[in-house]
């Protein structure tokens, strides 16, 4: 009865100090937004209220999981530092109850958050976040979006696209050329011209080119066929405007929009260790929110009664060697050494997940 009555009692106040910390945390993001676009509203622009709050929104998810770990770390040093002032932590030490038996309510609550983080941030947030962007540079901005440049994109399955341009916003190609090769001797299967082409369905692998005209060819390379439609569908790559637009950068992506990119970069025969070192810190710095959260435990549970400022500048001096040796190890990962990209990612979690296991063990 007595470890379930510190279970509830450690996760209940853990996670109403989160709530506030999150509210108090989204209520300064909201006027920050406001007020860093306020010349946005009262300006002469046609920029709405409406727009910002949609902008805010949608950004809003990644934001919070943007600073999970450290609303995580600051919740864990108050309420140790608060069960250690009361006596509550020497009253259950006195009892027989072990440090790592009564961090365990909050390294579960930091574990079962790390996951939350990873799923919201795979299903929602950094779509949103991406649409965020585009609201921020299309309208709140009003920057144009579309690419002017022209596009020579190496394609998956023996496909190679030239295209004049490509607007982000509107998913839309102006001028796009598909050039299909048969893969055994590389030369042009199909060739399709249009005026321009854009995105069909939810899928996002039909697109409809417009005024196309086709051309088929034999294995010898004469022409076989000639069309000329006025609406052409072809399947394409999966998401393939997302690796087209602007957006395009690899640290926009979810996690399964990255294993994707890298199939198709991996398709064209180029190098996807650095993409695939990527994919791996994605995960391995959401897992980190549990890391961090074992840290602060091993850090801050003791029955000696420490004043708010040691307990929360050491769980700082913590937190900032965590991100010191995960931004050393991510630049070991750019530099191209050779290391896998398993073990570059995930050796920041492993070392200090191994250091507060044993602070916990030890006490």
């Amino acid at each position: 009865m007595t470890f379930s009555l510190i279970d509830r009692d450690m996760a209940g106040e853990f996670f109403r100090t989160l709530g506030a910390l999150v509210a108090l945390l989204a209520i300064l993001f909201l006027a920050d937004t406001l007020v860093g676009n306020l010349s946005a509203i009262v300006g002469d622009s046609e920029v709405g209220f409406h727009w910002l709050l949609v902008y805010y929104f949608l950004r809003l998810p990644s934001f919070l999981i943007e600073i999970a770990s450290l609303a995580v770390a600051a919740s864990i040093l108050w309420v140790a530092t608060r069960k250690a002032r009361t006596n509550e932590t020497l009253a259950w030490m006195a009892g027989g109850v072990a440090p790592r038996r009564i961090a365990r309510p909050l390294v579960l609550c930091s574990l079962a958050l790390a996951i939350a983080s990873i799923g919201a941030n795979e299903l929602f947030a950094q779509h949103g976040r991406r649409e965020a962007e585009r609201i921020e540079e299309s309208i709140i901005e009003g920057k144009d979006v579309t690419r002017t440049e022209n596009i020579y994109q190496r394609g998956s399955e023996n496909r190679i696209y030239l295209i004049e341009s490509f607007d982000s916003a509107a998913e839309e190609m102006i001028e796009p050329t598909v050039i299909e090769l048969y893969p055994e001797s590389r030369a042009p299967r199909q060739i399709v011209r249009a005026d321009r082409a854009e995105i069909a369905g939810g899928s996002g692998r039909d697109w409809v080119f417009m005024n196309a005209s086709v051309r088929n060819f034999d294995r010898e390379g004469r022409l076989e066929g000639f069309l000329q439609e006025s609406e052409y569908w072809i399947e394409l790559e999966p998401k393939l405007s997302t690796f087209l637009g602007e957006l395009d950068d690899p640290r926009m992506m979810s996690m399964a929009e990255l294993r994707r990119y890298i199939k198709l970069i991996d398709a064209q025969g180029k190098d996807t260790s650095q993409l695939t070192t990527q994919l791996h810190e994605k995960l391995a710095i959401l897992a980190g929110i549990a890391v961090i959260g074992l840290l602060m435990c091993a850090h801050a549970i003791s029955p000696r009664a420490v004043g708010t400022i040691a307990g929360f500048g050491g769980g700082l001096v913590w937190i900032a060697a965590w991100y010191g040796v995960t931004v050393f190890f991510q630049k070991v990962g750019e530099a191209g050494l050779g290391i896998p990209p398993v073990l570059v990612a995930w050796c920041p979690n492993l070392i200090f997940g191994t250091i507060g296991v044993a602070m916990i063990w030890k006490r």
